[in-house]
Parts: C-alpha cells; structure tokens; sequence
C-alpha cells in the first residue's frame, strides 16, 4: 500500500511539472506570431490570432498548479513545530483555481487594467483572478519559508523578493503607460521564477515524504529483526523437568 503511494506521487509530481512547463511554453511561444513582447495576458486577449493556443496553455499551467496542492498537503507546521494556520496546499489549490477561471475568462484586446476606463466586466474578471491567483502564489511562498528549514527556505526567500521586485518594476511600468517591451518582459520572467520555485518545492515534498517513509521502514524492520533475534532463554526448571 505504502509502496503504491510512493508511486502514485512521484507519477503526480511528473505530472505537474509536464503541466506546467509545457502550458508555460505554450503560452510563451505565442510571441513568435506577434512583432513585441506582450504582458502575459495580452497574448489571450480575445480576436487574437493566438487566442485558442494560450488558453489552451493558460489551461494545463492552472491544472498543474492545482493538483500541486497534493504534494504540498505534508507541510502543515512551521520550522518551529508550530501548526500552521493556514497550509501551503490550501493557497496553492486557490491559485490554481483563480488561474483557471482567468484562463477561461480571456480578456479583451490590449488587456485593459483596473484603472482603464475601457476595461469592461470580462477584463476585470480575468485581470481581478489573475490578480487573486499571483497574491495566492506568493503566501504559499511565505508559508512555505517559515514552514522549511536550509536550502528550501532559502531558495524560496531568493525567489520570493525577486518576483517582488521584477514583477513590481514591471506593475509600474504598466501603470505608467510604458510602450517600452521591458514590463511585458519582467512579467514574463517574474513569471517564470515562480514556476520554478513551485517544481522545487513539489519535488523538494515529493522527496523529503518518501525518505521519511524509507526511514521509518528501516527502523520497523530494524525492530523486529531485533525480536526475532533476541528471543528469551527458556527457564532452567522447566529444562530439568
């Protein structure tokens, strides 16, 4: 039982990663059919030419990202043995969920932002959950370092102040009304930090879960080899009896 479960995540955690790496590539292979780079949603905006593929993209990442969920379920106290109010599993699945809605909820063309008098009800749909979705993202990054100790917890804290700082200079320019293609630039790899990280934590669990099983099969069968090997001596008076 214990053997198939082993199994089961590491078949969860492969697909996850094939999820997300090829619903990311789909979306961003889409520049080549255009002459700059676009912000991220932009590439989906409705009438596009490449519409249908990048919500087919769109699509797969926000599954991948949901069924991460899963692996992260084991992390459920902080480093200090603290239990954690609120689980990592839990906001990651809710990014998934608001990435998914944005994905069926394209918005339309240029993407107008909040503060564009323009946008209508579709826009702000697709802008306001994949809003939700990122700040998702980042809590789950948050409860993952205080939940980790070593390389995880620095890795994340690495990851986390530069997507808040790509992915911010790339926020302002936007509000800026910057025609420059560096903003749609610093999304897209603010994007691409995240979802690395999110591999490495799914990993990261995948791994520590089945060590931690490993050792405590060893010591159950440490344990018994120890009571088949120690048996106790037969008493004398019943020898002479």
């Amino acid at each position: 039982m214990q053997i198939s479960r082993m199994v089961f995540e590491r078949v969860l955690a492969l697909t996850v990663a094939l999820l997300v790496v090829m619903g990311a590539s789909i979306m961003v292979m889409q520049r080549i059919y255009h002459d700059r780079w676009y912000y991220v949603s932009e590439f989906g905006a409705a009438g596009l030419e490449t519409e249908e593929d990048f919500k087919v993209g769109f699509t797969m990442l926000a599954c991948g990202i949901l069924l991460a969920a899963w692996p992260l379920r084991t992390v459920t106290r902080t480093s200090s043995g603290r239990r954690l109010f609120v689980m990592p599993w839990m906001t990651v699945g809710l990014a998934g969920v608001c990435f998914f809605v944005a994905s069926q909820v394209n918005c339309t063309e240029s993407c107008p932002s909040l503060a564009n008098p323009e946008a209508t009800t579709r826009d702000l749909v697709h802008v306001w959950f994949a809003i939700a979705g990122f700040v998702f993202g980042c809590l789950t990054m948050l409860l993952m370092a205080a939940a980790r100790k070593g390389r995880l917890r620095h890795v994340t804290i690495v990851a986390a102040i530069a997507i808040g700082v790509i992915s911010g200079t790339g926020g302002l320019l936007s509000l800026a009304g910057s025609t420059s293609e560096l903003g749609a630039i610093l999304e897209h790899v603010a994007t691409g930090i995240g979802l690395v990280w999110l591999l490495w934590a799914v990993f990261s669990e995948v791994g520590r879960s089945q060590r931690n099983f490993l050792s405590e099969l060893q010591r159950d069968t440490r344990r018994a080899d120890g009571e088949s090997t120690h048996q106790p001596r037969e008493d004398p008076a019943l020898d002479q009896a």
